[in-house]
């Protein structure tokens, strides 16, 4: 038997997800967490940047880190305080009255872009928060093509 942890499985088909089934029952895991993936492409896009949305900084980590703990338990948010500071430029933050309120993390590679997180408060000052923070992230990360969210 493994120790208490946690294990995500991406696989394109329920079929190859189904192979996996007699080590998961073996082990005794149980199923947190069950969702689709969505990969995008287009090949001209019109986005605008809110103004009310903003690169992170090093002095927001740590409450970027307890942000999202309070949507997501240790199991599904995989950062650490560490891992948050080296993906600094990696997280648009949304603050009403000097705290953060909203947050999008992503991930870069050559030629596509990762959505891993992204969490926003009820009742903001701004109603459009979330559509902002992701057209946000579309327009920073314009020179690629693929988005998988």
């Amino acid at each position: 038997n493994l120790k208490a942890n946690y294990i995500k499985i991406l696989t394109k088909t329920d079929r190859q997800l189904l192979q996996h089934n007699d080590f998961l029952k073996l082990n005794h895991f149980k199923e947190i967490l069950n969702y689709k993936q969505m990969i995008l492409k287009k090949d001209e896009i019109k986005l605008k940047k809110f103004t009310f949305i903003s690169k992170a900084s090093h002095e927001d980590s740590k409450e970027i880190y307890s942000f999202f703990r309070k949507y997501f338990n240790q199991y599904l948010f995989y950062f650490s305080h560490k891992n948050l500071e080296e993906k600094i430029s990696d997280i648009l933050i949304y603050k009403e009255n000097q705290k953060i309120r909203a947050a999008l993390i992503y991930t870069q590679t050559l030629n596509t872009n990762f959505l891993d997180f992204i969490a926003v408060d009820r009742n903001l000052k701004h109603k459009n928060v979330a559509f902002a923070l992701l057209n946000h992230y579309f327009a920073v990360n314009n020179k690629h093509n693929f988005f998988k969210l």
